[in-house]
């Protein structure tokens, strides 16, 4: 069943309209978007009374690159796209870090991101600014919404049993879905804990703040902008296929995952540097982590379309068919 191609009924392409697997989406987000949400509202009224220590700027930067590398490393790259894979208990960390990010348990992540792959800015992608369902949006900013935070929202659920039936036979998979509520407890309770060891209790209820929820909270937007500003700004470098665009603000915050044209291009590559001005901080940690043995069966476009290089280079309209139908 090729990317695109125009299916009506949603049950053929693995997509429930069942109202209660629905409502039950719906709250399971309502959860994970409002938890850290309210305690960013509450940032400006506790900051007012306890200063921004070094501690707590820290607790940020470092709980936020945690989090960056297991949802771009962990989530995307590894799980989602198999472009490398990774040793036991590094695939046990890039997984407990990508799932304090509070963007839902690992196999719904993984499923929905298949299916956005699969239906790529064509109906029933599951986030695009261009479809909601079966329907255009006409509107940008409707387009926008959608792509940012509507879709959590909407009717729809992805079928784990099509999109991600090799992770239902993965028991670490499995168990770290169900143990997705520890994880957002964690995600929250360890910077609370390196603020109290390194400051005491007032230092720690800053950390909670700042390196749990606002750093969460700003995340998710990153992410999410990925979904929403990168299938609109920016430039189609790779293919044309769809909206993806490469956007340096993005791509910056996410450490490389916004040149999200490339990525679309070839969606098994390990490394989404195409052009030498191309950070891609993720890509050059899977690279540093085969070179220490940590990871092996790392996929770059040779080993996807048969090119003769190790680079990701643009590839032609053949090879970019190639590379998406290689996508799990």
């Amino acid at each position: 069943m090729s990317n695109h191609e125009q299916v009506t009924d949603p049950l053929q392409c693995g997509i429930s309209l069942e109202r209660d697997a629905a409502n039950s989406k719906r709250i399971a987000n309502l959860i994970s978007i409002g938890i850290p949400l309210v305690g960013t509202a509450y940032a400006p009224l506790h900051f007012r009374h306890y200063s921004i220590g070094w501690i707590a700027l820290s607790s940020f930067v470092l709980f936020y690159i945690a989090i960056g590398i297991g949802i771009g490393l962990g989530f995307h790259r590894y799980l989602t796209h198999k472009s490398f894979l990774p040793v036991r208990w590094l695939k046990w960390t890039l997984l407990v870090l990508g799932s304090f990010a509070f963007q839902g348990p690992v196999i719904r992540w993984i499923a929905d991101h298949r299916r956005h792959h699969r239906f790529s800015d064509h109906p029933w992608d599951t986030h695009s600014p261009l479809f909601n369902e079966l329907h255009p949006i006409h509107s940008k900013f409707r387009g926008l919404w959608h792509a940012h935070v509507g879709w959590m929202f909407d009717r729809t659920t992805t079928d784990y049993r099509v999109y991600a039936p090799d992770l239902l036979r993965d028991r670490d998979c499995v168990l770290l879905e169900h143990l997705y509520p520890l994880w957002m407890f964690l995600s929250l309770a360890l910077p609370w804990l390196y603020g109290f060891l390194l400051g005491g209790a007032d230092v720690a209820w800053s950390c909670l703040i700042l390196g749990g929820c606002v750093r969460t909270t700003v995340f998710h937007n990153v992410v999410w902008g990925v979904n929403s500003i990168g299938h609109i700004f920016g430039s189609r470098d790779a293919t044309k296929r769809d909206s993806s665009r490469n956007n340096l603000l993005l791509a910056l915050a996410t450490f490389g995952e916004g040149w999200h044209n490339n990525h679309h291009a070839a969606p098994r590559c390990a490394y989404n540097r195409w052009k030498w001005y191309q950070i891609d901080l993720n890509g050059i940690l899977i690279w540093c982590l085969g070179k220490s043995g940590l990871v092996k069966d790392i996929v770059s476009t040779h080993n996807v379309v048969g090119l003769p290089s190790d680079t990701c280079a643009p590839l032609d309209a053949a090879e970019v068919t190639t590379a998406n139908d290689a996508v799990l």
